[in-house]
């Protein structure tokens, strides 16, 4: 009589045991798990990448780019004036044309009509730049001065203070142009002088009414020639 063998069957294991068929040494709760874990930072990354696209695009297409930024410097060609005596010179306040507060460099192109140029900007605060380019120019005019800007320290501390008021300082066509009233005060703050300057300089040859490098390089010859004026009226 032939025995029947009964086939052998293994128990599956609870839930809890179940083996990942993909990973036979992964447990299926530990795989399932993994699996939240996985679709919920794909889910991170696919709520970020707009916005990550954005900031790269944001940069790349950066309006900032191409801006230029410029400052009067002193004047290379200011020379020295020996007759005058020792004094304390106080420069200003200095008062200049509203369109020269603004960051974007003006030029004029008409009679009436000034365009601001966007991507040629002033490196700072021009007032403040005007003023220290004065007073340095004014330094090596007068070597034998001593020279601070408004404000000082002490009141009543300068012989002589000079208040300047601009009224043009812009480029126009293929020229610059500097136009100033000054009043020179005495130590009690009366008024010895009264003067002004109109002042021009030309581009060179066939330099671009757009080269900003050379606008303000003659702007900031100008603001030596003034200097001069000024020294030359104590």
């Amino acid at each position: 009589m032939k025995t029947l063998l009964r086939p052998s069957f293994r128990r599956r294991p609870e839930s809890s045991q179940e083996l990942n068929p993909l990973d036979p040494g992964l447990r299926r709760d530990d795989a399932i798990s993994k699996r939240g874990v996985f679709w919920s930072l794909t889910r991170q990354r696919l709520f970020f990448l707009p916005l990550i696209l954005f900031l790269n695009y944001g940069c790349v297409s950066n309006p900032e780019s191409g801006i230029h930024y410029y400052l009067l410097t002193p004047s290379s060609s200011a020379g020295s004036l020996s007759a005058h005596r020792h004094l304390n010179i106080g420069i200003g306040p200095i008062e200049l044309p509203e369109y020269l507060s603004r960051a974007h460099i003006f030029t004029q192109t008409g009679k009436t009509q000034l365009k601001s140029n966007k991507q040629h900007r002033w490196a700072g605060s021009l007032e403040n730049n005007f003023a220290d380019v004065l007073a340095t120019d004014l330094g090596v005019q007068l070597q034998k001065s001593h020279i601070e800007i408004y404000p000082w320290d002490r009141p009543r501390s300068v012989d002589r203070q000079i208040v300047v008021h601009v009224t043009r300082f812009i480029a126009d066509g293929g020229s610059v142009y500097l136009d100033a009233r000054w009043r020179v005060l005495d130590k009690q703050g009366g008024e010895r002088k009264v003067a002004s300057a109109r002042l021009q300089k030309r581009l060179e040859g066939n330099t671009s009414k757009d080269d900003f490098d050379a606008i303000v390089s003659l702007m900031s010859d100008l603001v030596g020639e003034l200097a001069h004026e000024i020294a030359v009226s104590l």
